[in-house]
């Protein structure tokens, strides 16, 4: 239903242009992820695959800009589910990367995000037989997998939800923060004792605290919450 949601080669655009503007390389996008290959990269500015929602939700930090200014909307997609979408633009910020030793890597905390969407669904008026309804899913076992934090919504579902909701992508999505050492690639502070923050929040704070890519050549994976399987 929802498979062209994103498109591709624009969203491979965006990530290229704020890859040259932050002067960061396919080999220092691999260093930040921990990728062992930079084949992940690749397809991502060559528009052969998107980043997965964790990977996203580190690019957005990163490069201090929403989610919604990194991913391209299919808005005739959109169009078709009878939704509109609401674009929320925020002016990509500088972060200096070059001058800073250390890197705040944001990890998705699904069960507090599945607390957020239930929040902004009775906000919003929504029922989980609508939310259903809309996606066309025949049981309504996915979305209270959502709200119970057992899985997230796909890049492409996150997308219509945030049009139903009427809020931008940053707005959904909880994140936990890990302070990352950019000599040694190691965790300096879980932040294990900090609230969990809204991505747009996160946004705000690396770009007011500018943090530097690790880029030391080192394939080290940066955050450890790993999300369950999408549907």
């Amino acid at each position: 239903m929802n498979e062209n949601i994103i498109n591709r080669d624009a969203t491979a655009q965006n990530i290229h242009k704020l890859m040259k503007e932050f002067n960061l390389t396919v080999a220092e996008m691999q260093s930040i992820f921990g990728f062992k290959k930079p084949t992940a990269i690749y397809k991502w500015i060559h528009g052969l695959s998107t980043p997965t929602l964790d990977h996203l939700v580190v690019l957005a930090v990163l490069f201090g800009a929403s989610i919604n200014n990194i991913i391209a909307i299919n808005e005739a997609a959109l169009d078709k589910l009878a939704l509109t979408y609401h674009e929320f633009k925020t002016p990509v910020k500088t972060i200096g990367l070059s001058n800073r030793k250390q890197l705040a890597i944001p990890s998705i905390n699904t069960t507090a995000t599945g607390r957020r969407i239930k929040r902004l669904m009775n906000g919003a008026g929504v029922t989980v037989q609508e939310v259903q309804e809309i996606f066309g899913f025949k049981t309504p076992q996915a979305i209270y997998k959502w709200l119970r934090g057992l899985s997230m919504p796909s890049i492409d579902n996150l997308v219509i939800l945030a049009a139903v909701l009427n809020v931008p992508i940053d707005e959904i999505i909880i994140v936990d923060v890990a302070i990352i050492s950019s000599t040694t690639g190691r965790i300096i502070s879980p932040q294990t004792n900090e609230p969990p923050m809204i991505l747009s929040e996160m946004n705000h704070l690396s770009a007011s605290s500018p943090v530097s890519c690790p880029c030391s050549g080192r394939n080290a994976t940066y955050y450890g919450k790993k999300t369950e399987a999408r549907r």
